[in-house]
């Protein structure tokens, strides 16, 4: 069975080295290769970007004993991440921004276009998120959508790495058929959990802005992630304005999680 790969796109930037160090508590964890990504427009020189981009992988793998390599592309940051990540079927995708207009800048309009244009899961960290070497608590928003049971899964499988404590927060509803639907995903997310031995919680929102309390209820828990999916779950009512977009580049600099909804069953065990 090949090597898992965590890949990290990389401007030499100290967002990304935040994101370097990330990617190695994960690589570590999972037994992973760290592969560096670097994006070049066609008119820098590839052969000086490739020296580069080595010179960073090889003092990574002395330093922090892991295995590492490095990638260079000519092309556009908006397509080639996510193809890159696909062709080398990269576990997930550690990528550093710098807040709220780092990630303008690296994903243009419409928003988080580099993130939502992937099959494969992101880990999105800021500038200034802490250098950790774990996660021990996973803040998970439990939405109404089918998909976020893919969401859980990703999840769980970090939990199980790192033992960490999955701390569920559901939004309140007064809609008896939304409340319904909560209940039914409550009891699924309860079951899976308790089937992988996985320690959680489960919290009720208080009904005010479901985003800002994800986040606040983060930082309570001195959360070391956040675990959300790219469904257009929006439009429920229930997240407002931006939802992702502000959990992403949240105050607290908490790393975020970000699953893109697949067509088929996929096994997140492997």
């Amino acid at each position: 069975m090949s090597k898992k790969i965590i890949l990290v796109p990389t401007d030499f930037s100290e967002s990304a080295n935040v994101a370097y160090n990330h990617a190695v508590s994960i690589a570590k964890i999972f037994e992973a290769k760290v592969t560096l990504l670097h994006i070049l427009s066609k008119s820098e020189d590839i052969s000086t970007e490739k020296a580069k981009i080595n010179r960073v992988a090889n003092e990574l793998a002395e330093t922090l004993k892991i295995e590492c390599d490095g990638i260079v592309r000519t092309g556009s940051i908006y397509e080639d991440i996510s193809e890159v990540a696909q062709e080398i079927d990269a576990k997930f995708v550690v990528m550093g921004i710098h807040g709220l207009k780092g990630l303008e800048k690296f994903t243009g309009s419409p928003a988080l276009k580099v993130i939502t244009s992937s099959k494969i899961p992101f880990i999105v960290v800021q500038e200034n998120t802490p250098m950790t070497n774990f996660y021990k608590n996973i803040v998970l928003p439990l939405d109404l959508t089918l998909e976020t049971k893919q969401k859980l899964g990703y999840a769980s499988e970090i939990a199980d790495k790192f033992k960490s404590t999955i701390h569920i927060i559901v939004p309140k509803t007064s809609n008896k058929e939304l409340t319904a639907k909560l209940k039914r995903n409550i009891l699924f997310a309860q079951n899976f959990l308790s089937e992988h031995q996985i320690n959680y919680q489960i919290k009720i929102a208080s009904g005010s802005s479901f985003s800002k309390e994800v986040i606040e209820y983060a930082q309570q828990q001195n959360s070391d992630l956040i675990a959300i999916m790219n469904a257009q779950d929006s439009g429920i009512g229930i997240f407002g304005s931006n939802p992702k977009q502000s959990m992403i580049t949240n105050p607290y600099n908490i790393p975020v999680l970000c699953v893109n909804p697949i067509d088929s069953a996929v096994s997140f065990w492997k």
